[in-house]
């Protein structure tokens, strides 16, 4: 009886095979019509698109130099041009814009947190049931003669 090696040897590559498709670690599936998690490609961590950011120059330490004296120049530069004097309404205007959106986002994070759900406000009324009862409770105390 000769035994031939083949039909081992090509049970082991197909364990070998399928052994090696294994994977290690879960796989989330995502279907493609869905929005993956995480950031996006123009959007930040937050998920939004910002067109302009008001705190810029805050971030960029190299855009808050020193004013000039508006007759110097440095060397290489050019002249310094004066803007001309606003009435304030604009500043104004972009102020109120700014408390705006400051209320808009505190808004969504009250939105975002349980403090919007159905149960929240539940739980709110009870503890004013609660509070209102032990206020009748102190009415309702004896009177000392």
């Amino acid at each position: 009886m000769k035994k031939s090696i083949a039909p081992i040897l090509i049970l082991v590559t197909a364990v070998l095979l399928v052994s090696g498709c294994a994977q290690p670690k879960p796989f989330k599936y995502h279907s493609g019509t869905e929005i993956p998690e995480g950031p996006g490609l123009f959007s930040k961590e937050k998920g939004e698109f910002t067109l302009y950011d008001s705190n810029k120059q805050a971030a960029n330490p190299a855009a808050q130099q020193a004013p000039q004296p508006s007759g110097m120049a440095t060397p290489g530069s050019a002249p310094a041009v004066t803007a001309p004097p606003t009435d304030g309404k604009e500043f104004q205007q972009f102020q109120d814009w700014k408390k705006e959106q400051q209320e808009f986002e505190a808004f969504q994070e009250w939105k975002n947190s349980n403090q919007g759900s159905r149960e929240y406000q539940e739980f709110q009324e009870w503890k004013r049931w609660k509070a209102y009862m032990q206020w009748m409770e102190s009415q309702k105390a004896p009177a000392k003669p």
